[in-house]
């Protein structure tokens, strides 16, 4: 997997830019205390803004898989959206490739079945 923090590059005019448009990617957000659940988003970026990041996608949490006993990501959301994520909440950024392992777990993670809202209380969230 290769992560990024969000990279930046400055510009002929001296101002930095990141260039992380039309790219897929995993995010993964701040934890501001340590009950707090891990949610990471998985989308395509559609714009960048000084203050963050417009992406079109879903939130997801890790859990702890009952069959497998394995940590998988579910989706929270059951549709994609439209987020704004600040830069200020993000703790990673991954750059999904196509045909690596990044892109197989991403595929994966996308299918599988939303958290019911039980699910996203209650469970043990790693």
């Amino acid at each position: 997997m290769v992560y990024y923090l969000l990279t930046e590059k400055i510009s002929a005019k001296g101002e930095k830019k990141m260039y992380l448009k039309n790219e897929r990617v995993r995010i993964v957000c701040n934890q501001y205390c340590v009950k707090e659940r891990l949610v990471t988003i998985r989308g395509i970026v559609i714009d960048e803004y000084k203050q963050g990041l417009k992406i079109s996608g879903r939130r997801f949490q890790r859990i702890l898989a009952e069959k497998e006993e394995e940590i998988i990501e579910r989706p929270i959301d059951k549709e994609t959206k439209i987020l704004f994520i600040p830069l200020s909440s993000i703790k990673t950024c991954e750059i999904i490739l196509a045909g690596t392992e990044s892109e197989d777990i991403d595929r994966r993670a996308k299918i599988q079945k939303p958290l019911t809202s039980v699910e996203i209380r209650g469970k043990e969230v790693l």
